[in-house]
């Protein structure tokens, strides 16, 4: 009975060990990181951005060039000193609005050549350039033309990119796009109607693994969401605007849809656990600045790419100012952006107080009140009103 005992403990454990080499043998290493820097006009907050997430990415893309829908080219004003001294790899995008016309085809390499020439006299490593066009699907072959037109008069060792739609991934026109540059980014987000949302984990999922099926061994990266969008719609519905950058007015019709990093970080945890085999890379729209408010916090950013649990901690707190008044702070502490509280409700004896950054004062009740709050991103603070007080007040959020 003993020797049955011993033997069936070492098979338990033999099992055990052939499971574990298993799940070792299906994990894969951490992808690399790359983010888009998606400025046209840097400005001080996106130069600053650039030296803490140094540690996270290997690679910037920058939007370096863009035609218009209206004809006309827009070339970036990127700040090549700081890309220079980052010491990371830079790639170019140029980004096709509208239709990519054949016309265009020399022009835009001649756009690209003069570009690269400034930024390797800046001492940048341009790593490649990357073609940012969400092409018709019943377009891809005048695409493919355009690709092979442009890539003919370009540096032959420059990797050639593009993004694609995954609407492309049935279509035959494929092949064509593929054969004609060096690897893919397939953008999982905002592809769909805004009332289906920016993002889906599960959709996501599926759509990158049947990108590597259609694609086969050509290398391809993903590129994940870390922003979000306020869409404002007409009375019926229909959306007439997207506001991605910048606090433009509001309508009751608007709607906020933004990338919850929880869902996020599920995908990728699905990546590490059931690598592709083609997926080379995750790279990251867009790289946080300080007052953005769509897009994520580089705290929550790098959370998310380092695999931690993801926590909001929201705290007031009453900083004083002067004559026993004090300012009503928010902050939050964690590595999660969230919506701030929509009610603070202040107790003491105080003598009277406002409301600041659109929230409202209820001096009979002693609240301070806004409907529907704003996100307020992880390690950031905001004053949402002053009191005055007799005697030392609390505070506490109302959920």
């Amino acid at each position: 009975m003993r020797r049955i005992g011993f033997a069936a403990f070492a098979l338990a454990g033999l099992l055990a060990a052939l499971a574990l080499a298993r799940h070792w043998t299906m994990a894969g290493p951490p992808l690399p990181q790359a983010v888009y820097v998606w400025q046209r006009q840097w400005d001080a907050e996106t130069t600053a951005a650039v030296a803490p997430s140094r540690d996270l990415f290997h690679q910037y893309r920058v939007l370096g060039l863009q035609w218009g829908s209206d004809g006309r080219w827009v070339k970036s004003r990127a700040d090549l000193a700081t890309l220079a001294a980052s010491k990371r790899a830079v790639a170019v995008v140029m980004r096709i609005e509208g239709t990519a016309p054949l016309a265009i085809a020399a022009d835009a390499a001649g756009q690209l050549r003069a570009l690269l020439a400034e930024w390797r006299i800046a001492g940048i490593r341009v790593s490649g350039i990357e073609f940012d066009h969400d092409c018709a699907t019943s377009q891809l072959t005048v695409y493919a033309q355009w690709l092979r037109t442009v890539r003919a008069s370009l540096p032959e060792a420059m990797p050639i990119g593009i993004t694609a739609l995954p609407t492309w991934r049935t279509a035959t026109e494929l092949d064509g796009v593929l054969q004609a540059v060096d690897y893919s980014v397939l953008q999982v987000h905002a592809v769909r109607r805004p009332e289906e949302g920016l993002f889906d984990a599960e959709l996501a999922r599926q759509w990158i693994d049947e990108w590597a099926v259609r694609t086969g061994s050509r290398p391809f990266d993903v590129a994940l969401p870390a922003y979000g969008v306020r869409v404002e719609v007409d009375d019926t519905g229909k959306p007439i605007r997207v506001d991605g950058e910048q606090d433009l007015p509001r309508t009751a019709q608007g709607r906020e849809l933004v990338a919850d990093p929880v869902a996020v970080a599920r995908l990728l945890e699905t990546l590490q656990r059931r690598p592709v085999q083609a997926l080379r890379e995750i790279v990251w729209f867009r790289l946080p600045r300080r007052t953005d408010q769509r897009a994520w916090s580089l705290r929550t950013l790098r959370a998310v790419i380092e695999r931690k649990p993801l926590a909001i901690r929201l705290d007031v707190a009453l900083h004083p100012v002067a004559n026993g008044a004090g300012d009503v702070v928010v902050t939050n502490n964690g590595n999660r952006d969230g919506v701030m509280p929509g009610v603070v409700v202040i107790n003491g004896r105080c003598a009277g107080g406002d409301g600041v950054n659109g929230y409202q004062f209820t001096p009979e009740r002693f609240h301070l009140r806004m409907t529907p709050p704003p996100v307020l991103r992880a390690g950031h603070r905001r004053t949402i009103g002053w009191i005055r007080c007799d005697a030392p007040a609390t505070l506490h959020i109302e959920p």
